[in-house]
Formats: structure tokens, sequence, C-alpha cells
């Protein structure tokens, strides 16, 4: 007794009452604002009623016509519906939010970690440490220079040169003069043993700024570890700047929601609505559960924060991603309400169990098989009352019909509301991923064509190449540099420095030496060195490369233009694209429960061709051309595409987006255009083979409407059909050839029978033989669990099962001559005697009338009586 009532309080303390539904606790406070689930809700509770009258009138009726059962039968799975459904749409709501915060500080971490490799590189400048060293340089031409840099690198707003005691030596903006600094930033860059330092702060290097974001570190001497601090270089970051873009590029437009920035306390850095949440608001962190309800100005949000998983071991200033959507508009279905998806691709959805749960898949099974049990009920009583159709009988067995029909409708558009949204909310989610993808992409790829133009600005680059020749000591002095710059920018495999003639003249790696003195002859070389402003860049194609062991990636270059501003040879960069794209997709690729990638999801870049430049998934390889449609590798440009794509028996959830660039990259002053794309597929569901079926199916219940809806039809002249599925195909028998439809769990297999006959079983005391319609139409046996069967009269006393798919309406039916296809081995064998339409829907699908007795004799009828009674005997 104890146990059973701690289950009780358990259960009630896992469950609440939410009107008169009993549903998960996680839901109180947010179904309510689920409006899918309240309209289902209601729909049920109305047709609640009107089963508790037909309940009472059926035992009135002296047809012994119970449907309490049923009742609670659809009363109890309201409970799990409604329950399924809020936790569902609660579930799709929180991934959307969660890969939003996760993008909204990923994104971020991924470009300042590209700063901390800027301020190592650009502290060792020679330029910089002679002005340090107090030699009488133009203060002016190395601010010209800054500007140079930032020309390339509109990510920062200021370059800061200061010597060791906190006097600004050189700084790019002059709107904002500033002469001398006591930021404590400076001495923690000389003191660090960090190879830089940050802050996001206000300072007094920007003081017209609320708060500036700083990278830092110390200008030595020479590259010695115990070398003079002769100052301190500071890059100041356009923050706000980049927020716009990022919180641009995931609202899409959308005010709903708000995308926010925090630091480790839940101060928010940046908003994407000022006026909704704005900067300095201090928030509650969200991160070690799925999601939260926050208050916020007196209004509750559905929230959700997400720490940085970091780049490259870069963790950044311990920033948050953070999302809030105010908890009335949380669960509004934008996605989908905007794209109608085809039934059949629904139908498949419907089996995935990563999109759904056992639970809610088993809910339209339950109501199918409550249904199913109400249509043989009213089935049978429209065959029994065939004589009195306008009877009381009569008119009650049509009301339960329709009742159970509402009510199952009810459930069943629920669940396709579900389904719709799921899709839709995958193809929204395909078409996200493949965005962020590009974006970041397209970020990365950013970084790489000014890398080499502001590397090619290195002045001990320019001076030796200028000289025309080049020592040992100082190729040796070359390859100590590239060195040094690819030990801060690992995303490279190699970088080289050549001559005007194109041969390699210094390597960044000790593996790449013997390429030294050897001339380079691919196109990309001669497109570098005629090139004649610092602002210019050239890309190789996407291809294989003995620069990168034979494999496909991208070589950036610039030339190198000595101080009489002749080139003077080229710097070429060697893109690391295999780790570094397959890294990109994978991030970008959905994840499941357990955050890994989801079963099955292809993530793609390619190019306008198909070509594949990098691949997630493991189903393509680099280098392949794919014959994919426009739409996907070539999409409208500025558009993510978004819809359901076939692929080997299977329906996709498919986006696809094409590279917009990223600042000057791939811009309109650009001459560098090449278009990638990335594509992500998304598995929603096998596609369903016997599509046909379900065609047939929906027609056949449009007809049965059709038939209910008559106002004042006179059909009683008119012959009554008992219509049923097998497989594809919809079949009727005249009601007088007909008992009942009878559901029976266990058909006796019977050895040296035709292979139509199933076997035999016992139908009221009598042993009958059972034949598989679904066998005879298409030779595939039924799997229908129950199994349907309707039993026929070949005579007085012989009586046959038909197993059957799928009971149909029982209509008047109008015979409509020969005109019809074929049906399996029944028409070769003269068993069909016609077609027949519903009265009243002269333009619906047609039935099929069978012979039965010709059925019954092509399976060996005749000698089927003496084999079932030896068979029985056997048995006994």
């Amino acid at each position: 007794m104890n146990s059973v009532k701690n289950s009780i309080e358990a259960s009630s303390r896992e469950t609440f009452v939410y009107k008169d539904c009993i549903v998960s606790r996680q839901l109180k406070g947010l179904i309510n604002h689920m409006d899918v689930v309240e309209e289902c809700r209601v729909e049920i509770q109305a047709l609640g009623q009107q089963w508790d009258l037909l309940t009472i009138l059926g035992m009135m009726s002296g047809e012994n016509m119970d449907m309490s059962a049923t009742r609670e039968g659809f009363r109890r799975l309201t409970s799990e519906l409604l329950d399924n459904l809020a936790r569902e749409i609660l579930n799709k709501t929180v991934q959307h939010i969660v890969a939003k915060a996760q993008v909204a500080v990923d994104i971020v971490i991924r470009n300042l970690f590209e700063r901390t490799a800027d301020i190592g590189f650009l502290a060792t400048d020679d330029d910089i440490r002679e002005c340090l060293n107090g030699n009488k340089q133009d203060k002016s031409a190395l601010q010209a220079r800054f500007r140079e840099y930032v020309a390339k690198y509109s990510v920062y707003d200021n370059i800061m040169l200061l010597d060791a005691q906190g006097q600004v030596q050189v700084q790019m903006d002059d709107a904002h003069p500033v002469e001398y600094s006591r930021d404590p930033i400076l001495r923690a860059a000389m003191q660090t043993k960090a190879a830089f330092v940050e802050a996001y702060r206000h300072t007094d290097l920007m003081p017209h700024r609320d708060k500036t974001l700083v990278y830092a570190y110390r200008v030595t001497a020479s590259n010695r570890p115990d070398s003079e601090v002769l100052g301190v270089l500071c890059l100041c970051f356009r923050f706000e700047n980049e927020m716009d873009g990022v919180f641009a590029e995931l609202t899409g437009g959308s005010t709903r929601e708000v995308i926010l920035l925090t630091d480790h306390e839940g101060r928010v850095l940046a908003s994407s609505d000022h006026y909704h949440i704005p900067p300095g608001a201090a928030l509650p962190l969200i991160v070690d559960r799925r999601y939260g309800v926050c208050w916020f100005s007196g209004r509750p949000y559905l929230t959700k924060t997400c720490a940085t998983r970091g780049y490259q071991g870069y963790m950044g200033l311990g920033w948050h991603g953070h999302v809030m959507v105010p908890l009335e508009q949380a669960f509004v279905d934008d996605e989908g309400s905007e794209k109608q998806v085809d039934s059949l691709v629904l139908l498949a959805v419907m089996n995935n169990p990563r999109l759904f749960s056992e639970a809610l898949r088993r809910i339209p099974r339950e109501a199918s098989s409550i249904q199913q049990e109400l249509d043989r009920t009213v089935w049978n009583g429209n065959i029994r009352h065939d004589g009195n159709r306008g009877g009381a009988s009569g008119v009650l067995l049509w009301e339960i019909g329709r009742t159970g029909r509402r009510t199952q409708t009810v459930f069943e558009n629920s669940i396709g509301r579900l389904h719709q949204t799921v899709v839709s909310a995958s193809l929204y989610d395909a078409s996200f991923v493949a965005s962020l993808a590009i974006n970041i992409m397209d970020r990365n790829l950013y970084e790489r064509a000014n890398d080499c133009r502001w590397w090619a600005l290195t002045g001990r680059f320019r001076t030796l190449l200028g000289n025309g020749f080049i020592t040992d000591e100082a190729r040796d002095e070359l390859n100590g540099i590239l060195k040094y710059i690819n030990d801060l920018y690992t995303v490279y495999s190699n970088l080289l420095l050549f001559d005007v003639k194109g041969v390699v003249v210094a390597t960044s790696t000790a593996s790449s030496r013997p390429w030294i003195g050897k001339p380079l002859d691919a196109g990309w070389v001669k497109d570098v060195l005629s090139l004649n402003r610092s602002e210019q860049y050239a890309v190789s194609d996407f291809d294989s490369s003995d620069l990168y062991g034979g494999r496909h990636t991208f070589i950036y270059g610039a030339a190198v233009v000595g101080n009489a501003g002749r080139t003077v040879g080229g710097i070429a960069i060697v893109f690391d694209s295999e780790p570094q794209f397959a890294a990109m997709l994978d991030d970008a690729l959905p994840r499941d429960g357990d955050g890994m990638p989801v079963d099955g999801a292809v993530g793609l870049f390619v190019d306008a061709s198909g070509l594949v430049i990098a691949s997630a998934g493991g189903r393509y390889q680099v280098g392949q051309h794919l014959a994919l449609p426009g739409y996907l590798c070539n999409p409208e440009p500025g558009r993510a595409y978004a819809g359901v794509y076939e692929l080997d028996g299977v329906y996709y959830a498919a986006g696809a987006r094409k590279g917009d660039g990223y600042r000057e990259y791939k811009g309109p002053g650009d001459r560098y255009q090449y278009g990638i794309s990335a594509i992500v597929l998304i598995p929603l569901g096998v596609v369903a083979r016997d599509s046909q079926s379900l065609v047939n199916r929906v027609a056949a219940e449009k007809i049965a409407a059709l038939r209910q809806s008559a106002d004042g039809t006179k059909v009683s002249d008119i012959p009554l059909f008992a219509t049923f599925f097998a497989g594809a195909h919809w079949l009727a028998l005249p009601v007088e050839a007909v008992c009942e439809a009878v559901s029976i769990n266990h058909v006796s297999r019977i050895p040296g029978v035709h292979a139509g006959v199933s076997g035999c079983t016992f139908y009221k005391a009598q042993s009958i033989p059972v034949i598989d319609l679904n066998y005879m139409t298409s030779g595939a046996s039924s799997a229908c669990d129950p199994l349907i069967m309707v039993v026929g009269m070949i005579n007085a006393t012989t009586r046959v099962g038909l197993m059957v798919d799928r009971l149909g309406p029982v209509i008047p039916g109008c015979r409509s001559g020969d005109g019809f296809e074929p049906v399996g081995a029944f028409q070769k064998r003269g068993m069909i005697k016609g077609v027949i339409h519903a009265v009243g829907a002269a333009e619906s699908p047609m039935a099929v009338v069978l012979d039965l007795d010709a059925v019954f004799n092509s399976v060996g009828g005749a000698q089927l009586a003496g084999v079932l009674a030896e068979h029985i005997a056997a048995l006994s």
C-alpha cells in the first residue's frame, strides 16, 4: 500500500492538472501560452459532451451500442496528446534559442581569436620598434601605415603606440587625440607572460567611448625573451559595430526575441534591441539548465544562456550568449505558418524517432485503433440496417460515425500541425545553420585575404627582397619571421616568400624548405606578381596543390612592394583547408540531445558548379563534383534557401546559402568574387513506399464525408456497397454478400493451399478460409495488427474471410460501366463485376466491385472445405 501511495505522490509531483487534463509539471506556466495546444483542447472538450450524449442514446437504442469505452479511450488520449504536443513544442523552441545563444558568443570569440594573433604579429614590426627607439622616423608615415592596415582590417577603429611611460607616440584616430594614458592595461601588457592582454571597459585610451575592447602587447627591442621593453601597442576593436552585424544575421529582422552578449556576471554588454533590454542591465544566467523563465521589467521571458565553446583554446573574457523571448510570444509558430509541406513528407516525419518521441508517435496509432474499432461497429451496423437507412438506428449510427471521425480528425490535425511545425522548424534550422556555416567561412577567409596583404607590408620583407639577392643570413632571417608568423596564425600549413621570378626564397616550416630555390609556375603566382597596390590580393582556384601535399586548398597571395614602389616579390599563404573547413561545417551542423551532430546530417561547401570544397557527414569527398540543383549549389544571392529535398530514398530538410562576403571581402569593391555556398541536409524520414494507399484512404474518407453531409438525398432505392482497402486498391462488395467485419489476432496456416489463402480461423464456431486480398492485388501480405477480416457469404452455409487493410465507408453506389484499370490478379481471372462511385460524388475515385464467388473459386474454393476438414482433424 505504501509503494502505491508513494507512486501516486511522485506522479502528482511530476504532473499537474491543466483544465481537466493531466500534463507534465515542467509545462506549468508555459502550456497556457501554446495556442496550438489550447485549440486542440477546446475542440476535444466540445466533442466530449457529444460523446456523453451518444453513449446514453446508444444504451437506449436497443442495439447494445455502449460508447463509454470509446469515449474514455479518447479522453485518456487527450491528456497524452496535450502533454506530448506541449513538450515537443517546448523542445523545439528551446533548441531554437539555444542555437542562437551559442552562435552569438561563439562567432564573436572566433573573430577575437584573430585579434590575439594580430597584436602578437604587429608588436614585432621593425618600423614600430624604430619609432620607439628614438629614431627620427616620420611618425606620420607610421600613422599612414596604421591607416593602411585598418583599410584592410576594418574591425579596428584605432591603433595606438605608447612608450613605456604611457606617452602616446602614434595613433591612427586624429579626431580624438590622446597624449598620455594611465590605464592598467599598459603595465599588464609589459609584464604579462601571455601572448597578449585584453580588456573591455572604459579606458583613457578612448575617453570618448563608454567602453572599448582593447588588445595590447609590449613592444621590445628584439624578439629575444630578455629584450628591453620599449612600449606598448594597442588595437581598439570596433565592438559595437561587430555586434550590430552579428545580431542582424541572427535576428533576420525579427523583433520577437532579444539576443544578448553578457559578461560572466550576467551584465549585458551588447543587445540586439537596446530599447527592450539595454546594455548594462543585470540578468540571471541560465547556463546549467535547459532553459529558464526569468522576469525583466515586470514581464516573463523564456531564457537560455550559453558559455562559449572557445576556438582553438581561446576562451575570451568569459562572455556568454543569452537569448530572451517574451513568454507570450515564445511559442508563436512563425516558421510553421510559412511553408506547407507535402503530406507524404509528413508521413515520413511521423515515423522518425529523432523528431518525435515514441510516446507521441504512439498517440495517432492508438487513436487510429480506437477509431478502427468504432468504424467496424458503425460499418457492421450499417450493413445490418440496410433496409432501415432512415430509421432511428441509422441516424444514431450516422451520428456516432460522424462524431468519431470528427474526434479522430481533431487528433490527426493536431498531430499534423505539429508535424508541419517540426518540418518547417527543421527547414528553418537547415537554412539557419547553412547561413551560419557560410558566414563563418566568409569571416575566416576575410582574415586570410587580409593576412597576406598585412604581412606583405613587413619592412624586412620589402628591404631584403628589394636587394635583389638573398644571402644565407637574410634567408635565415626571413625563414624566422615566417615561422614566427605561422606560429601565431595556426590556420596555415605553410607561408612562402618568392622573388619577382616566382622562385621561393623562404618558408615557414622545416618540411617545406626543399621548395627554396624552386620556381612556382601556378597561375596565381603570375596574378600576385602583377599586383601593384597594397590593397590588392590574389587567390588560387580551389584545386590540388603540391604545396599542400597534393590536396585541395586555397592559396592567398599579395605582392611585396619595395621601398622604391616597385614589386620585388610576393608572399603566399597556404590555407590548411581540410581541418579548418571541416571544423566550420562540424560547428554548424545541428546537434542531438547529447550534443553530437544529428545522425545522417550532411554539411557541404560547394561552388556553383557543384565542386565539393568541404564535406561533413562522411558522404562526399573534397574535389568531387555533385549533380546538385541550382537552388542548392548556387542559390539566389542574399537569401537562404529552405526546402524538402529527396535523396536516395530519404527526405531531407535542405538549407543553402551563398556567401555574401564579410565587410570588404567580396564586397562591391573587391575583384575576387568566387561564389561558394553552404548546404546543410537534415534527415526527416524515409520516403513512403506505399504512397498510393495513403492517397486512396484520404480520398475514401472524403467520400464518406460527402455521404454524411448529404442533406435529404434519397438513397433508399440505390444499392448499398460495403467498401474496404487492400493495399492501394479501393474494393467493394454488395452489402447482401457481407455478414460483418471482425478483428482477429491469428490465422492458422494451412499447408498445400493457394498462396492467396492465408489460412483459416474460427467464425461463430465454424472454421472458414481466409483470403488475403492484399496478396491477391499486389503479391504482398497484409501487415495490419490486429487483422481486419470481412466475412463474406458464398451461400447459405458457406462463409469466407477476406483479409483487408482498412474498412472504407458503406455507401450507396452508382455503377459506372466497365472502364476500369486491372486490379492485380482479379481482372485477369474475371473476378471484377464493375466499378462504382458514391452517390453525389461522381468525380470521386472509383471503387472496384468484386465477384465474391469468382474470387473464392480462384483459390480452389470447391476443394477448401475438404482441406479445412483434414487440417482441423490433424490439429485435434
